[in-house]
């Protein structure tokens, strides 16, 4: 699942969305799913970027810690595996 840029291009000009909202969305992105448990390599792949440049988008966009959403994504993926385990007895 690649994102074509000419296609980006083409359907935000049909939409009459100005580049800056469509990078502010694509950095909105990038940190749902680094804090869902994303890869930095994925999102970048996924996007056509090198992982460097996820990291220092969003570190210089708004401070986003890539270490801070590893360990919120951690906590989060320990919190629903304790769910499962009481819900099941274990």
């Amino acid at each position: 699942m690649k994102i074509d840029k000419a296609e980006v291009v083409a359907v935000r000009i049909e939409l009459g969305v100005d580049r800056a909202t469509l990078t502010q969305r694509r950095y909105e992105n990038w940190r749902r799913l680094l804090m869902e448990g994303w890869s930095l390599e994925a999102v970048a792949d996924v996007y056509g970027v090198k992982p460097n440049s996820v990291k220092l988008g969003l570190w210089n966009n708004g401070r986003f810690s890539l270490m801070e959403a590893r360990k919120k994504s951690l906590r989060s993926q320990q919190a629903l595996l304790k769910d499962e385990k009481d819900r099941f007895g274990w």
